[in-house]
């Protein structure tokens, strides 16, 4: 019986990454060791594999590429309202009306006090 299909089965061409060449797989995966404080926890487990979001990473070119900053901060606020990273990665995904029109935090990288104040207040809420 084949797995159900899920979100990787329909893709846009626009969100996929076509550069997987060695140089930019070992560059990512410097960047994602050398962050104190384990950014690199925000991770999916999908179909058996570890994937790792598209927007953690920030790069100048391939030999600069580093985890931003703004993770770490996310990282230290999910730990303190006991969020589950993944958790963290599906908010930083979703629409949320702390953004005109709905945007997702994601779609607001370049304000990562935006995204921090709108993110404390998600994780701070209690439902």
């Amino acid at each position: 019986m084949a797995p159900p299909p899920g979100p990787s089965d329909e893709t846009d061409d626009r969100q996929l990454v076509p550069d997987y060449s060695p140089e930019t797989v070992a560059a990512l995966f410097r960047a994602l060791e050398s962050v104190e404080g384990h950014a690199h926890d925000f991770t999916m487990r999908y179909r058996g594999q570890t994937l790792y979001p598209a927007f953690e990473p920030s790069s100048d070119g391939v030999r600069s590429m580093r985890v931003r900053p703004l993770m770490q901060d996310l990282k230290k606020i999910a730990d303190e309202y006991g969020w589950d990273t993944q958790d963290a990665v599906f908010w930083m995904t979703s629409p949320t009306t702390w953004f005109a029109a709905g945007d997702r935090p994601v779609d607001h990288l370049d304000e990562p006090a935006r995204v921090i104040a709108a993110f404390k207040n998600g994780a701070g809420t209690q439902w």
